[in-house]
């Protein structure tokens, strides 16, 4: 990893001077007398800087979509294909929107990528002038030290040029490495353009809160929503979890269907999510929101486990499934394919599976391409027609952080039919089939998969 983040560090550098203004003459700015300074900077910069790569640093709620519509405009206006790209389809999803730009996830940009490259090169007369093009990277903090590495090489390859956007004190990847805080490290020398201004918040109490928090003083911030706020202890000052929770979920139900969609539920534990879920899950087979008609089933957890945990026996335990992302001709594996664990043998380091088609498979994980592979353990859990859901992963043209909304159940064939609340569009699946798991009650969330 810190090979990794070296390469794509030297890799930025060498991204100095390397390219073209977008606007080479005179630059006057469409909504320049709308904009705050920072904004102003940010949209000049990107539109006249020779650097292949630059960042903008800008907290939420600072305008940093709305400068984006100019620098869009400007760069089209050149000749030049303007490319959104986010860590998450929600985000890319946005961009897309709000700018009327192509937009995708920056995994699926990478792979696209890797596919062009990888064709055959045709003639030079058979081939038309490249089109120029200039990438808007969004939440770039959630992007992992390996994807900005690929990203960087794809980027040089193509002659693009990148605009890395995001907050670099939002939470970061769960995988390892921040090169989006890194490189703004001045000694790296990558220009980094700050937005400051916050103003998304028009109340004066909650702008200075949010200023206050941006800066690392939360006793302050919270001093200044004090009056917001409603501490849950006992006599002796020790935290009652049971009441704030329920209160969470009391406070949730209380609003009306149409406020409740502008409302996030957030909690930063596992234990706390779950809990609020159930809370509010209750409250809303009470008032009949959530239809009586129901089906009994597992969803998928993650493990989570890193590479290197990957070959350990010990975090493979029986009833546990595991997800195989690539072929693995050794053992008779296809690709994508989903095996639960029936025994693991620790003396002889062995995991035994049992296929489809009833044929025991042996895998060794410290010997046998682990890395492609996740685990998860199976909870079980209950769905009613009128739940909302939200995809742990992405696949099957399905993205994480997507919801969808029960519509019905089907008890004999385990099958339910859904709608897609992002795109509207109306699908079914089979419920028991382990790829059609990757989902969670969408009512309470962590702070990262809210953030997302």
């Amino acid at each position: 990893m810190v090979e990794q983040e070296k390469l794509t560090l030297k890799i930025l550098r060498e991204g100095r001077s390397q390219v073209e203004p977008i606007v080479t003459k005179d630059l006057s700015l469409d909504r320049g007398e709308m904009f705050t300074k920072g904004q102003k900077s940010a949209a000049t910069e990107i539109l006249t800087t020779k650097d292949r790569f630059i960042n903008i640093q800008g907290f939420a709620g600072t305008g940093k979509t709305f400068m984006l519509k100019e620098v869009k405009d400007q760069a089209e206006k050149q000749g030049y294909k303007v490319i959104g790209m986010a860590p998450l389809s929600s985000a890319a999803n946005i961009l897309a929107k709000e700018l009327g730009i192509e937009a995708k996830t920056v995994q699926k940009h990478l792979m696209e990528g890797l596919q062009n490259l990888n064709k055959p090169k045709q003639q030079e007369s058979d081939q038309a002038p490249k089109q120029k093009e200039l990438w808007l990277i969004d939440e770039s903090s959630f992007i992992s030290t390996k994807q900005t590495l690929a990203l960087t090489k794809l980027a040089t390859k193509e002659n693009a040029q990148v605009v890395n956007l995001g907050d670099s004190k939002q939470l970061a990847d769960v995988e390892a490495g921040k090169p989006f805080a890194i490189s703004q490290q001045a000694k790296y020398g990558l220009k980094t353009v700050k937005m400051n201004e916050i103003i998304r918040q028009t109340n004066i109490e909650l702008k200075q809160a949010v200023y206050s928090a941006t800066k690392g003083d939360i006793e302050t911030s919270f001093a200044k929503i004090s009056k917001n706020i409603i501490e849950f202890q006992d006599k002796e000052g020790g935290d009652q979890p049971i009441l704030r929770r329920e209160t969470m979920a009391s406070a949730y139900l209380s609003l009306k269907p149409k406020d409740r969609d502008k409302t996030l539920v957030i909690s930063p534990a596992n234990e706390d999510r779950f809990d609020v879920n159930n809370y509010i899950r209750t409250g809303l087979k009470e008032t009949g929101e959530l239809n009586k008609k129901s089906i009994t089933t597992t969803n998928l957890v993650n493990k989570n486990l890193t590479n290197e945990a990957k070959t350990k026996f010990y975090n493979y335990h029986k009833g546990q499934v595991v997800h195989f992302n690539r072929v693995n001709k050794k053992i008779g594996i296809e690709k994508n394919t989903y095996l639960k664990i029936k025994s693991v043998n620790y003396d002889n380091n062995e995991i035994t599976f049992t296929d489809k088609n009833q044929k025991t498979l042996i895998w060794n994980p410290k010997k046998q391409a682990s890395k492609g592979t996740e685990t998860y353990f199976e909870n079980k859990r209950e769905i009613n027609k009128g739940e909302v859901l939200f995809w742990r992963r992405s696949g099957n043209k399905r993205h994480t952080n997507e919801k969808i909304k029960i519509l019905s159940i089907n008890e004999s064939t385990k099958k339910v039919k859904f709608v897609e609340l992002n795109t509207g569009e109306v699908k079914s699946m089979n419920i028991n089939h382990f790829e059609n798991k990757h989902w969670e009650y969408a009512y309470c969330l962590t702070a990262h998969q809210a953030q997302g």
